[in-house]
């Protein structure tokens, strides 16, 4: 700033003496238009200091309507008026500050203020915090609502807010972790055991809901619970054998439950279908006037107002391509890690690792690298005329006096896996293990199962077979082992909550 412009703004001369704004030697004027007659002779305490560096007793004054940080100052704001120095402007709020003692507490922009009362200024919250209580969503009524206040209702005293309304009834955060929105879990009527499991690993109760059928068929569902901002998962599993109800029937039951947790203003919305139904028919077929399914199941959801779908093995890596991102994102989760330790574990031990089609040979060389073993393959021949229909199979890869894993994503009549063991035999195999992701058996698959497992013994061999818990069967045979998903799915649930990473929870 020039030294004539302090001069006419502040009323001191060049050498910053006090002087007048009407020139050198003149009086101040005072408030009722007299001069001011006190000098710098009889000022006290910080205001000599003032009068010393030339500065006013007032601070240096602020254009109207600037907020701070426009002069770039912490704890000044505004911009200096018009003619002056940004950089002088700075020097003589500092030296005001100064001269008057540090009276006022500064706070900093970049850290937050040391007594603890607070955010530093300069600092918002994240949308949605509260400096303590309960959490908003969950109810007074509700159990999970009550979990969430014996946990975590103490009043936060930190500097630093946490993040945005962890349940703690999940489990403990880490500082680190910054959950997105209070979990609650919705079950469809069929869903309910793998719903309730994944709550227990969870830590947290299942939010009671009820879904209603009606006498011509139709359904509903009802939320007991206020879920309002919360970060729904509705969890079904479309194929229940020995029901009376179809898969489409718990499609459609599972839109139900999406839209009654739209309504009730949930914050987000994930259904967890480990099995996705109609994931095999992702493509079309030259020449033939057909659908693509897996595209059409995309929009249904993504209509009824899904914002992810977390699903296990689906068939093919292609349907990624039937969602779109910006409305619904497709978590495809990978139990290649945890399965084949399980089936280490349980003693299915093999010499080789074999796939049932060709087409499967990239998930037989994933367990094949897991378990360190060599890989074999398995070429079909179908008649697409009929549905699941395999004409020949043939071997390729050394499998003589070897045991062999065969592994697959979907099982569903078992008429390639019966084929496959069959050849396997034929070319000199020992013992062999099924393990299959999705575990249909539909129609005559378990009593194809069954006589691989008789003809097994008559051949001084062993046959077993291993799913997952994406489909449960009741009262199954010795002979049949059950991976649960339920732990992989509640870390999944936990990674994605609390905005973590899914793929280091699948190869852990």
């Amino acid at each position: 700033m020039a030294a004539g412009d302090r001069a006419d703004r502040w009323g001191a001369d060049p050498g910053g003496a006090r002087a007048p704004a009407g020139g050198p030697g003149a009086p101040r004027p005072g408030p009722g238009g007299a001069g001011d007659r006190r000098g710098a002779g009889r000022a006290r305490g910080p205001r000599a200091a003032l009068l010393a560096v030339g500065l006013p007793r007032s601070a240096p004054p602020r254009e109207p309507g600037l907020g701070r940080g426009a002069g770039g100052v912490a704890g000044g704001g505004g911009r200096p008026a018009p003619g002056g120095s940004a950089v002088g402007h700075v020097r003589r709020r500092r030296l005001w500050r100064r001269a008057l003692g540090e009276r006022r507490p500064i706070p900093r922009r970049d850290r937050d203020r040391e007594d603890g009362a607070g955010l530093a200024r300069g600092r918002r919250a994240v949308r949605g915090q509260r400096r303590g209580g309960v959490p908003r969503a969950g109810g007074e009524d509700l159990e999970l609502g009550r979990a969430q206040a014996a946990a975590g209702g103490q009043r936060q005293t930190g500097a630093r807010l946490p993040g945005p309304r962890v349940v703690s009834a999940v489990s403990d955060p880490t500082p680190q972790e910054s959950c997105r929105a209070p979990l609650c879990l919705l079950s469809c009527g069929d869903a309910g055991e793998l719903a309730s499991s994944v709550a227990r690993h969870l830590m947290i109760p299942l939010t009671p809901s009820r879904e209603l059928w009606f006498a011509c068929g139709e359904a509903k569902h009802v939320i007991d619970a206020n879920i309002r901002g919360c970060d729904c998962y509705v969890f079904q599993q479309p194929v229940q054998p020995g029901s009376a109800r179809s898969i489409y029937d718990r499609t459609v039951a599972l839109l139900h439950a999406v839209d009654a947790a739209r309504f009730a203003d949930a914050s987000r919305v994930t259904a967890v279908v480990p099995y996705l139904p109609g994931s095999r028919q992702d493509k079309r077929k030259r020449h033939v006037r057909e659908g693509v399914t897996t595209g059409l199941m995309a929009r249904m959801l993504e209509a009824a107002g899904v914002q992810m779908v977390i699903t296990v093995e689906p068939h093919n890596e292609a349907i990624y391509g039937c969602y779109d991102p910006s409305r619904c994102v497709l978590e495809a989760v990978s139990a290649t890690v945890p399965f084949a330790r399980f089936l280490s574990t349980a003693g299915l031990t093999c010499d080789v690792v074999a796939s049932t089609d060709v087409g499967g040979l990239e998930m037989a060389r994933a367990y094949a690298k897991r378990l360190g073993k060599p890989i074999a393959a398995l070429s079909k021949e179908r008649d697409y005329s009929k549905s699941s229909a395999v004409l020949n199979t043939s071997v390729i890869g050394e499998v003589e006096d070897r045991s062999v894993l065969i592994v697959d994503d979907i099982v569903d009549t078992a008429g390639s896996v019966a084929s496959a063991v069959r050849s396997l035999w034929d070319k000199g195999a020992r013992d062999i293990v099924v393990a299959g992701v999705h575990l249909l058996l539909s129609g005559p698959a378990w009593e194809r199962l069954t006589e691989l497992h008789v003809e097994a013994a008559q051949r001084g061999v062993s046959f077993h077979l291993a799913g997952t818990s994406s489909v449960v069967h009741p009262d199954p045979p010795d002979w049949y082992l059950q991976f649960g998903l339920e732990p992989l799915i509640a870390q999944v649930i936990r990674s994605v909550n609390t905005r973590g990473s899914v793929r280091a929870v699948e190869d852990s």
